[in-house]
């Protein structure tokens, strides 16, 4: 064992950073913290992962036929393949043979994903895929050699990938490329120095990402649950690494966890505006159990721009913000003044949200008509430019509300 250790330690050199920091040339055999992954996995699709059959709302992948890199797919059909998220799915299993499967996924995709250049290595798909390799180490190392072989030299590698590159992204893909660093500084024997970067960016991020009524910069209720996620994440990777939370983060949890209750119908499911879907009953459930959510519902959210109007059994949620600033405009809707109503578990006005692959239709679900409000002569409300940013848009609303 020990000597076929020392090979490893020879098998990277030692690294610097532009900002002096050095990435030390051993390559570890454990993890020194393993934060717990606490959101729960899905069991049918869990299933058909065992199978080696992916899913992204209703359509399928076999990953068996077609590999980990197929031409012309989605942005989103990549995530779902690379960040390794479906891990949580085959865990809930709770069976040996998932076990199993989830390593040899894992050494597989390392074995077909050399290449820093392919897209399975971009900074944000990387952190996903730290964190989740971090957090379920316990669950699918099998002890086999091999394994340990491949995997902690590629945990390394995109760790150190990741400390070059996670700086020069935005929004949701820069909290879960440092959520990623992070992981692996608190889990990695001589990366310990890391730590600091990752946290000083999650934590500039509150002010920059995270409105004062907590709302997500997008606008975005599904951003918002997204957000939140990563700070509840961060909470737990430091309390198992006897690390203090830096006070903002915590304030910042807590602001959010009011604000994702705020947009939380009778039905359980999140409101749908700004590039969002209803999202998943058990995350937000437990988001917001973790998030320590206590007190009545806000009715108004006025940094993010919304109203909540409650009358017996009926809920009316309007959109009464602007646009949201450049570069976060880029999935925004043009959708100013639009309204979703709902009825006890019912929903009876709602608009059309997202589709779950389609970037042909997920640009025409972004316009005026595919929402509750006022559409004149055909035209977007908001001018949606090529690049999928906001041209002409609502900048200054104006908004008086009288019980």
């Amino acid at each position: 064992m020990f000597e076929h250790f020392g090979r490893r330690i020879h098998s990277l050199s030692s690294a610097l950073l532009p900002d002096g920091i050095v990435m030390p040339s051993e390559v570890p055999d454990h993890l020194l913290v393993r934060p717990v992954d606490i959101w729960p996995g899905d069991q049918e699709r869990g299933a058909l992962v065992e199978r080696g059959v992916f899913t992204l709302g209703a359509e399928q992948y076999s990953l068996k036929s077609q590999g980990w890199n197929p031409e012309g797919f989605s942005q989103k059909w990549l995530n779902r393949l690379h960040d390794f998220n479906w891990l949580r799915d085959l865990r809930s299993l709770g069976i040996e043979n998932s076990r199993h499967i989830g390593c040899a996924y894992i050494k597989n995709w390392i074995q077909q994903n050399r290449d820093k250049k392919q897209g399975s290595w971009s900074a944000a798909r990387t952190g996903v895929r730290v964190s989740m390799w971090v957090s379920h180490f316990d669950y699918f190392d099998s002890h086999d050699e091999e394994f340990r072989d491949l995997f902690f030299p590629s945990l390394i590698a995109q760790t150190r990938h990741l400390a070059k590159t996670f700086q020069g992204i935005e929004g949701l893909g820069r909290l879960y490329a440092a959520k990623g660093l992070l992981y692996a500084s608190l889990a990695l024997h001589g990366y310990e120095n890391l730590a600091e970067r990752a946290l000083s960016v999650l934590v500039a991020e509150t002010s920059e990402q995270i409105l004062s009524d907590g709302g997500h910069i997008t606008r975005s209720p599904e951003n918002l649950l997204k957000a939140l996620q990563v700070y509840l994440d961060v909470r737990t990777a430091l309390a198992a690494a006897g690390y203090p939370l830096p006070e903002r983060i915590q304030l910042a949890i807590e602001r959010m966890g009011a604000a994702l209750r705020f947009f939380v119908y009778g039905d359980k499911y999140l409101a749908v505006f700004n590039g969002g879907c209803k999202g998943s009953m058990a995350e937000i459930d437990m988001a917001l159990s973790q998030a320590g959510v206590r007190g009545k519902i806000l009715t108004s959210l006025n940094s993010s721009g919304y109203e909540r109007v409650t009358q017996g059994r009926t809920l009316l949620m309007i959109d009464s913000g602007s646009a949201p600033p450049w570069p976060h405009d880029k999935d925004a809707h043009a959708s100013p003044l639009a309204f979703e109503m709902a009825y006890g578990k019912e929903r009876v006005f709602v608009s059309c949200g997202v589709h779950p692959v389609s970037c042909e239709w997920n640009d025409t679900l972004r316009g005026s008509a595919a929402h509750n409000t006022l559409c004149i002569d055909h035209r977007n409300a908001c001018e949606i430019r090529e690049n999928g940013h906001f041209g002409r848009k609502v900048k200054q609303p104006y908004i008086k509300r009288e019980e």
